[in-house]
Protein backbone atom coordinates (compact mmCIF):
# COMPACT_ATOMS: atom_id res chain seq x y z
CA UNK A 1 0.00 0.00 0.00
CA UNK A 2 1.27 3.59 -0.78
CA UNK A 3 1.54 6.35 1.88
CA UNK A 4 -0.57 9.51 1.31
CA UNK A 5 2.28 11.63 1.86
CA UNK A 6 5.75 11.27 1.93
CA UNK A 7 8.74 13.00 3.51
CA UNK A 8 9.15 15.09 0.27
CA UNK A 9 6.02 16.88 1.58
CA UNK A 10 3.58 15.80 -1.33
CA UNK A 11 1.78 12.59 -2.49
CA UNK A 12 3.79 12.33 -6.18
CA UNK A 13 5.92 8.84 -5.85
CA UNK A 14 8.80 10.24 -6.30
CA UNK A 15 11.03 13.56 -5.39
CA UNK A 16 10.02 16.29 -8.26
CA UNK A 17 12.85 18.43 -8.64
CA UNK A 18 9.95 20.81 -10.59
CA UNK A 19 7.80 20.96 -7.40
CA UNK A 20 10.68 21.90 -5.06
CA UNK A 21 11.76 24.87 -8.08
CA UNK A 22 8.11 25.97 -7.67
CA UNK A 23 8.59 25.97 -3.69
CA UNK A 24 11.88 28.11 -3.83
CA UNK A 25 10.48 30.73 -6.54
CA UNK A 26 6.33 30.08 -5.25
CA UNK A 27 5.72 29.32 -8.48
CA UNK A 28 6.23 27.30 -11.94
CA UNK A 29 9.70 27.85 -13.25
CA UNK A 30 10.75 27.55 -16.48
CA UNK A 31 14.29 26.94 -18.69
CA UNK A 32 14.98 28.94 -21.13
CA UNK A 33 17.29 26.80 -23.42
CA UNK A 34 20.44 28.96 -24.76
CA UNK A 35 23.68 29.01 -26.76
CA UNK A 36 26.86 30.48 -25.89
CA UNK A 37 28.20 29.30 -28.90
CA UNK A 38 30.76 26.57 -27.46
CA UNK A 39 32.23 23.32 -27.82
CA UNK A 40 33.70 20.46 -25.96
CA UNK A 41 37.18 19.21 -25.46
CA UNK A 42 36.67 15.71 -26.68
CA UNK A 43 35.26 17.44 -29.72
CA UNK A 44 38.41 19.66 -30.32
CA UNK A 45 40.77 17.58 -29.24
CA UNK A 46 42.27 18.27 -26.09
CA UNK A 47 41.11 15.19 -24.45
CA UNK A 48 39.52 13.41 -28.07
CA UNK A 49 37.94 14.13 -31.12
CA UNK A 50 34.47 13.18 -32.46
CA UNK A 51 32.54 13.94 -29.05
CA UNK A 52 30.71 11.80 -26.99
CA UNK A 53 29.54 8.63 -29.41
CA UNK A 54 26.06 9.03 -28.52
CA UNK A 55 25.49 12.65 -28.69
CA UNK A 56 23.82 15.02 -31.18
CA UNK A 57 23.44 18.27 -29.54
CA UNK A 58 21.68 19.70 -32.76
CA UNK A 59 18.60 16.73 -31.48
CA UNK A 60 17.73 19.15 -28.59
CA UNK A 61 18.01 22.54 -28.90
CA UNK A 62 15.83 24.87 -29.86
CA UNK A 63 15.05 26.69 -33.34
CA UNK A 64 15.63 30.45 -31.68
CA UNK A 65 19.27 29.26 -30.42
CA UNK A 66 20.54 29.57 -33.88
CA UNK A 67 20.63 33.17 -33.30
CA UNK A 68 24.30 34.12 -32.31
CA UNK A 69 22.84 37.23 -30.48
CA UNK A 70 21.86 36.28 -26.72
CA UNK A 71 19.40 38.63 -25.92
CA UNK A 72 17.60 37.59 -29.40
CA UNK A 73 17.81 34.16 -27.94
CA UNK A 74 16.38 35.24 -24.50
CA UNK A 75 13.37 37.12 -26.32
CA UNK A 76 12.50 34.29 -28.59
CA UNK A 77 12.75 31.86 -26.01
CA UNK A 78 10.19 33.62 -23.23
CA UNK A 79 8.00 34.32 -26.18
CA UNK A 80 8.16 30.49 -27.30
CA UNK A 81 7.76 28.87 -23.42
CA UNK A 82 4.66 31.58 -22.36
CA UNK A 83 2.79 30.90 -25.66
CA UNK A 84 3.29 26.93 -24.50
CA UNK A 85 3.41 27.34 -20.85
CA UNK A 86 0.93 30.11 -19.90
CA UNK A 87 1.66 29.72 -16.28
CA UNK A 88 5.12 29.71 -16.06
CA UNK A 89 5.88 32.49 -13.29
CA UNK A 90 9.25 32.74 -13.85
CA UNK A 91 12.17 32.01 -16.01
CA UNK A 92 16.00 30.59 -15.75
CA UNK A 93 18.45 30.66 -18.54
CA UNK A 94 19.31 27.44 -19.44
CA UNK A 95 22.80 26.47 -21.19
CA UNK A 96 22.29 23.16 -22.06
CA UNK A 97 24.26 22.11 -25.48
CA UNK A 98 28.11 21.24 -25.59
CA UNK A 99 30.20 22.28 -22.38
CA UNK A 100 29.40 25.82 -21.19
CA UNK A 101 32.31 26.67 -18.86
CA UNK A 102 34.87 25.41 -21.94
CA UNK A 103 36.01 28.98 -23.16
CA UNK A 104 37.72 32.15 -22.13
CA UNK A 105 36.97 32.95 -18.77
CA UNK A 106 36.46 36.56 -19.37
CA UNK A 107 34.01 35.86 -22.00
CA UNK A 108 32.32 33.43 -19.95
CA UNK A 109 32.02 35.61 -17.00
CA UNK A 110 30.82 38.44 -19.20
CA UNK A 111 28.29 36.53 -20.83
CA UNK A 112 26.62 34.89 -17.60
CA UNK A 113 26.54 38.46 -15.85
CA UNK A 114 24.54 39.92 -19.21
CA UNK A 115 22.00 37.12 -19.01
CA UNK A 116 21.41 37.87 -15.61
CA UNK A 117 21.19 41.26 -16.21
CA UNK A 118 17.92 40.49 -18.05
CA UNK A 119 14.83 41.13 -16.38
CA UNK A 120 12.68 38.13 -16.94
CA UNK A 121 15.79 35.74 -16.24
CA UNK A 122 15.86 34.59 -12.27
CA UNK A 123 18.48 32.38 -12.50
CA UNK A 124 21.18 30.20 -14.46
CA UNK A 125 21.68 26.50 -14.96
CA UNK A 126 24.75 25.31 -16.82
CA UNK A 127 25.35 22.11 -18.00
CA UNK A 128 29.47 21.48 -18.10
CA UNK A 129 31.42 18.43 -17.88
CA UNK A 130 33.33 17.34 -14.73
CA UNK A 131 36.61 17.76 -16.10
CA UNK A 132 35.94 21.76 -17.30
CA UNK A 133 35.06 23.53 -14.43
CA UNK A 134 37.81 24.58 -11.78
CA UNK A 135 38.36 26.97 -9.11
CA UNK A 136 37.97 30.26 -10.37
CA UNK A 137 34.99 29.30 -12.39
CA UNK A 138 33.22 27.83 -9.10
CA UNK A 139 33.93 30.86 -7.32
CA UNK A 140 32.33 32.69 -9.56
CA UNK A 141 29.48 30.88 -9.64
CA UNK A 142 28.91 30.71 -6.18
CA UNK A 143 29.53 34.94 -5.99
CA UNK A 144 26.02 35.27 -8.33
CA UNK A 145 24.54 32.46 -6.41
CA UNK A 146 24.18 34.91 -3.53
CA UNK A 147 21.76 37.27 -5.49
CA UNK A 148 20.34 34.55 -8.08
CA UNK A 149 19.79 30.89 -8.37
CA UNK A 150 22.89 29.14 -9.99
CA UNK A 151 22.67 25.30 -11.01
CA UNK A 152 25.50 23.63 -12.17
CA UNK A 153 24.74 20.43 -13.78
CA UNK A 154 27.39 17.71 -15.30
CA UNK A 155 26.84 15.75 -17.70
CA UNK A 156 28.23 11.87 -15.97
CA UNK A 157 26.64 9.39 -18.12
CA UNK A 158 27.93 6.53 -15.94
CA UNK A 159 29.95 5.69 -12.94
CA UNK A 160 32.21 3.29 -14.48
CA UNK A 161 35.53 4.17 -16.23
CA UNK A 162 34.93 1.41 -18.63
CA UNK A 163 31.59 2.86 -20.18
CA UNK A 164 32.61 6.31 -20.24
CA UNK A 165 35.95 5.05 -22.02
CA UNK A 166 33.67 3.19 -24.55
CA UNK A 167 31.46 6.15 -25.38
CA UNK A 168 34.78 8.82 -25.68
CA UNK A 169 33.92 10.60 -22.38
CA UNK A 170 37.40 11.81 -21.74
CA UNK A 171 37.56 11.69 -18.48
CA UNK A 172 36.91 9.19 -15.36
CA UNK A 173 34.31 8.60 -12.77
CA UNK A 174 36.42 10.24 -10.03
CA UNK A 175 36.58 13.42 -11.96
CA UNK A 176 33.06 13.79 -11.89
CA UNK A 177 32.90 12.64 -8.12
CA UNK A 178 35.70 15.09 -7.21
CA UNK A 179 33.92 18.28 -9.92
CA UNK A 180 30.18 17.30 -7.54
CA UNK A 181 31.85 17.42 -4.49
CA UNK A 182 33.75 20.97 -5.02
CA UNK A 183 30.93 22.52 -6.28
CA UNK A 184 28.64 21.22 -3.63
CA UNK A 185 31.28 22.50 -0.56
CA UNK A 186 30.55 25.89 -2.10
CA UNK A 187 26.97 25.94 -1.47
CA UNK A 188 25.66 25.59 -4.95
CA UNK A 189 22.96 23.44 -6.39
CA UNK A 190 24.33 20.72 -7.84
CA UNK A 191 22.85 19.06 -10.34
CA UNK A 192 24.08 15.52 -12.54
CA UNK A 193 22.54 13.25 -15.13
CA UNK A 194 23.11 9.66 -16.48
CA UNK A 195 22.61 7.76 -19.55
CA UNK A 196 21.07 4.17 -19.15
CA UNK A 197 21.57 1.78 -21.94
CA UNK A 198 25.57 1.61 -22.57
CA UNK A 199 25.83 -1.90 -20.07
CA UNK A 200 24.04 -4.31 -18.25
CA UNK A 201 20.72 -3.55 -16.23
CA UNK A 202 21.89 -4.61 -13.09
CA UNK A 203 25.01 -3.26 -13.46
CA UNK A 204 23.25 -0.07 -13.79
CA UNK A 205 20.85 -0.52 -11.22
CA UNK A 206 23.74 -1.66 -9.05
CA UNK A 207 24.70 2.34 -10.30
CA UNK A 208 22.40 3.45 -7.98
CA UNK A 209 24.58 3.40 -4.87
CA UNK A 210 27.19 5.14 -6.15
CA UNK A 211 24.55 8.18 -6.96
CA UNK A 212 23.39 7.99 -3.45
CA UNK A 213 26.55 8.78 -2.13
CA UNK A 214 27.32 11.48 -4.52
CA UNK A 215 26.48 15.28 -2.59
CA UNK A 216 23.55 16.22 -5.19
CA UNK A 217 20.77 18.71 -5.05
CA UNK A 218 19.14 16.91 -7.92
CA UNK A 219 19.26 14.41 -10.45
CA UNK A 220 18.34 13.33 -14.02
CA UNK A 221 18.14 9.71 -15.75
CA UNK A 222 17.59 9.06 -19.66
CA UNK A 223 17.39 6.47 -21.49
CA UNK A 224 19.96 5.66 -24.38
CA UNK A 225 18.46 6.69 -27.82
CA UNK A 226 20.68 5.78 -31.14
CA UNK A 227 20.33 9.54 -32.78
CA UNK A 228 21.12 9.56 -36.72
CA UNK A 229 24.40 10.63 -37.74
CA UNK A 230 26.46 9.81 -34.45
CA UNK A 231 29.10 6.93 -34.27
CA UNK A 232 27.23 5.06 -31.96
CA UNK A 233 24.04 5.04 -34.25
CA UNK A 234 26.92 3.93 -36.66
CA UNK A 235 28.45 0.92 -35.43
CA UNK A 236 24.43 -0.26 -34.44
CA UNK A 237 23.47 0.11 -38.55
CA UNK A 238 26.59 -2.32 -39.09
CA UNK A 239 25.63 -4.64 -36.47
CA UNK A 240 28.29 -3.93 -33.88
CA UNK A 241 25.89 -4.25 -31.20
CA UNK A 242 28.66 -3.95 -28.32
CA UNK A 243 27.90 -1.71 -25.62
CA UNK A 244 24.98 -0.98 -26.84
CA UNK A 245 21.80 -1.92 -24.35
CA UNK A 246 19.13 -0.57 -25.89
CA UNK A 247 15.40 -0.74 -23.70
CA UNK A 248 13.69 -2.01 -26.98
CA UNK A 249 10.11 -1.61 -25.32
CA UNK A 250 8.49 1.45 -23.16
CA UNK A 251 7.19 -1.05 -20.92
CA UNK A 252 10.87 -2.33 -20.06
CA UNK A 253 11.89 1.13 -19.16
CA UNK A 254 9.39 2.16 -17.08
CA UNK A 255 9.54 -1.50 -15.01
CA UNK A 256 13.49 -0.31 -15.03
CA UNK A 257 13.67 3.06 -13.40
CA UNK A 258 10.78 2.21 -11.15
CA UNK A 259 13.07 -0.24 -9.57
CA UNK A 260 16.13 2.61 -9.93
CA UNK A 261 13.54 4.90 -8.26
CA UNK A 262 13.02 2.63 -5.06
CA UNK A 263 17.17 2.51 -5.00
CA UNK A 264 17.08 5.83 -5.09
CA UNK A 265 17.77 8.43 -1.30
CA UNK A 266 14.65 10.05 -0.83
CA UNK A 267 15.45 13.05 -0.46
CA UNK A 268 17.22 13.57 -3.68
CA UNK A 269 14.92 15.25 -6.40
CA UNK A 270 14.49 13.81 -9.62
CA UNK A 271 14.62 16.28 -12.40
CA UNK A 272 13.52 14.23 -15.15
CA UNK A 273 13.80 9.71 -15.81
CA UNK A 274 13.06 9.68 -19.28
CA UNK A 275 13.84 11.85 -22.15
CA UNK A 276 12.64 12.93 -25.67
CA UNK A 277 14.14 12.78 -28.80
CA UNK A 278 11.84 14.12 -32.03
CA UNK A 279 11.79 11.11 -34.33
CA UNK A 280 13.78 13.12 -37.07
CA UNK A 281 16.94 12.53 -35.36
CA UNK A 282 15.77 9.04 -33.33
CA UNK A 283 17.22 5.87 -35.05
CA UNK A 284 16.31 3.73 -32.32
CA UNK A 285 14.20 1.94 -30.32
CA UNK A 286 11.06 2.37 -32.00
CA UNK A 287 8.47 3.08 -29.54
CA UNK A 288 5.94 4.53 -31.91
CA UNK A 289 6.20 7.68 -33.21
CA UNK A 290 3.30 9.23 -31.08
CA UNK A 291 5.18 8.87 -27.58
CA UNK A 292 5.42 11.63 -25.81
CA UNK A 293 7.64 12.49 -22.10
CA UNK A 294 4.54 13.44 -20.29
CA UNK A 295 2.31 10.01 -21.47
CA UNK A 296 5.43 8.12 -20.03
CA UNK A 297 5.62 9.82 -17.11
CA UNK A 298 1.65 9.44 -16.42
CA UNK A 299 2.26 6.30 -16.90
CA UNK A 300 4.97 5.27 -14.43
CA UNK A 301 3.52 7.69 -11.53
CA UNK A 302 0.19 5.31 -12.29
CA UNK A 303 2.17 2.03 -12.11
CA UNK A 304 4.15 3.41 -9.22
CA UNK A 305 0.83 4.06 -7.12
CA UNK A 306 -0.86 0.85 -8.23
CA UNK A 307 2.17 -1.23 -7.69
CA UNK A 308 2.90 0.51 -4.22
CA UNK A 309 6.31 1.52 -5.20
CA UNK A 310 7.91 4.84 -4.00
CA UNK A 311 11.41 6.76 -3.84
CA UNK A 312 13.63 5.22 -1.39
CA UNK A 313 11.22 2.47 -0.61
CA UNK A 314 13.87 -0.15 -1.21
CA UNK A 315 16.23 1.61 0.93
CA UNK A 316 16.94 -0.35 4.38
Amino acid sequence: MIPESFPWGDALPYNSAAERLKERFGGRVQKVSLSGGFTCPNRDGRVGTGGCTFCNNEAFVPFYTHHTDIDVQIEEGIGFLRKRYPRSAQFVAYFQAYTNTYGDPDHLRDLYVRVLSHPAISGLVIGTRPDCMDEAMLDFFATLSRTHFVSIEYGVESVYDDVLAQVNRGHDYAAARDAIQRTARRGLHTAAHFLFGLTGRQRELDSVWQINELPLSAVKFHQLQLMRDTPLAKRWLQGDRAGIHLFERREEYEDFIIEVLEHLRPDLPVERFISETPPRYRLAPDWGLEWRVPEIQREIIAKMRSGGHWQGRKIS
